[in-house]
């Protein structure tokens, strides 16, 4: 299940950390804004399928929304992975992007950071970067019509 992937890239990168802390990560299917927490987007490279023509395309503008808020010894972050609808066939769902391995350690390494930062107030050199993988050729702009984080204006 590729929630799982997220939920044990997030405790290993928490373990690597040395965050002593309970968190837990939730991943939303529906677009919920949570008031009063922290808000950090990132912008992903994933592929998408479409479920009924079957064309297939690549974005690296996927936003995904991490929502954060911290209570005493007790972490909790929402996610919610934006979706693209194919602009070919015009059914208007959207279709779940698909991350690699690695991209999917990539996200979670940058949202730690951020919780590093923003909760443990840890300075920013002492936390690592890296860029997303970007696996084959993308057909052109961003598709803003299609993108369901343009629709929410998280793009």
């Amino acid at each position: 299940m590729i929630e799982d992937a997220w939920k044990d890239a997030f405790q290993n990168e928490l373990m690597t950390r040395k965050i002593l802390h309970f968190w837990s990560l939730d991943i939303e299917e529906r677009f919920q804004k949570q008031n009063c927490w922290l808000q950090y987007t990132v912008c992903a490279f994933a592929r998408f399928t479409c479920q009924l023509c079957g064309r297939c395309w690549a974005s690296s503008e996927v936003p995904i929304l991490f929502q954060i808020r911290q209570n005493d010894n007790t972490g909790e972050v929402k996610m919610h992975i934006f979706k693209q609808k194919c602009k070919v066939c015009n059914t208007g769902s959207f279709e779940h992007p698909m991350f690699i391995p690695e991209n999917i350690e990539i996200a979670i390494s940058m949202l730690v950071n951020r919780i590093c930062e923003k909760i443990y107030k840890m300075p920013k050199e002492n936390v690592p970067s890296r860029s997303f993988i970007v696996d084959g050729k993308q057909d052109g702009p961003h598709d803003s019509i299609n993108c369901e984080g343009c629709a929410y204006g998280i793009c």
